[in-house]
């Protein structure tokens, strides 16, 4: 739809992930109140998105998420 702008909730921190500003897991609701069940803002909305590629990647099941395994790499 021409003209239609949509946003993603200031506290979902999707535009500074997108910057490269800080990773995925440094977002305040990742994790947390933002899942690939619940995703809050589009970049946890697919598992495609940062999140959701992070996520699906980096948090292991058997934590029940938000924990994030530090494996030391900078990507």
């Amino acid at each position: 739809m021409a003209g239609v702008r949509v946003t993603d909730p200031k506290a979902a921190q999707c535009g500074e992930v997108l910057k490269g500003v800080f990773k995925p897991h440094q977002s305040k609701l990742f994790g947390k109140e933002c899942t690939p069940e619940r995703p809050i803002g589009a970049l946890m909305g697919s598992s495609e998105g940062a999140c959701g590629a992070y996520y699906h990647t980096r948090v292991p099941a058997r934590s029940g998420g938000g924990e994030v395994i530090d494996d030391g790499s900078t990507d």
